[in-house]
């Protein structure tokens, strides 16, 4: 179990981040994706905690709530940007991934994803074909996380989804070199 943070592209990063998380995961989503047609019913359906994002308080005791009963071997899914980036660059985070593992104890794993702009763009639905790599960090530790500590530890972890970021990209940069030779 652990706590899975992702930067945000694209729609379609909710459809490739299940390929390859564990099959027992809670999400935290914003409340906006319910009243998605079929999209929110479904994600519904997996007991994401649904928070509404201009009412910080009541999203963190949400959450909390969300995650009491959260059996030992389930692993929690956000992304700490709330919302998806316009233009492609690493968005602010928010603090609620960090008031969950401070919580939960779960360590954090980090997770970039690129490419999928290019398939979903801002602003539409039409899915293009096309190649989403994802870099996966090593776990960092939240045993002794404080609250005093999250603004360091939000850089902290923003720090380690940029590196995945910068690998993802070195990645596409490789294999479109291998395919040009």
């Amino acid at each position: 179990p652990a706590l899975f943070v992702s930067n945000h592209e694209s729609l379609i990063d909710t459809a490739c981040l299940p390929a390859i998380l564990p099959r027992r995961v809670k999400w935290i989503a914003k409340r906006e994706l319910m009243r998605v047609p079929l999209w929110g019913w479904g994600f519904g359906s997996t007991g994401a905690v649904f928070i509404d994002r201009r009412k910080p308080r009541d999203a963190i005791n949400k959450i909390r709530s969300g995650i009491a009963g959260l059996p030992a071997d389930w692993s929690i899914a956000i992304f700490p940007e709330g919302t998806r980036s316009r233009d492609g660059a690493l968005g602010h985070f928010k603090k609620g991934a960090f008031h969950i593992a401070i919580q939960s104890r779960l360590p954090i794993v980090p997770i970039a994803i690129r490419g999928a702009r290019e398939l979903v763009r801002p602003g539409e639905w039409i899915i293009r074909p096309g190649v989403v790599d994802i870099a996966i960090g090593p776990p960092i530790n939240t045993d002794c996380w404080r609250n005093d500590e999250i603004v360091s530890r939000t850089l902290e972890i923003r720090n380690s989804i940029e590196s995945c970021i910068q690998h993802a990209d070195w990645h596409k940069v490789s294999a479109s070199n291998k395919v040009a030779q």
